[in-house]
């Protein structure tokens, strides 16, 4: 499997998180939960994104060693 690139990864971040927690309401109007986290709380949004981005590259490690 390909190496994903950071917007790769990034966008399949936002899409995880907008399956998962679906739309938020802030004062009557809907957003994306991706959205709002990455506006609303940046440091949130970065951590998760690098949790997320390690989640992938030890899945991705213990595929490769489910190969061998």
């Amino acid at each position: 499997m390909a190496k994903m690139t950071d917007y790769e990864i990034e966008e399949s971040y936002k899409m995880m998180l907008d399956d998962v927690y679906g739309t938020v309401m802030i004062a009557g109007y809907e957003y994306d939960t991706s959205r709002a986290l990455c506006e609303c709380d940046p440091i949130a949004y970065r951590v998760g994104l690098s949790d997320y981005e390690s989640e992938l590259e030890q899945d991705e490690e213990d595929d490769e060693e489910d190969d061998e």
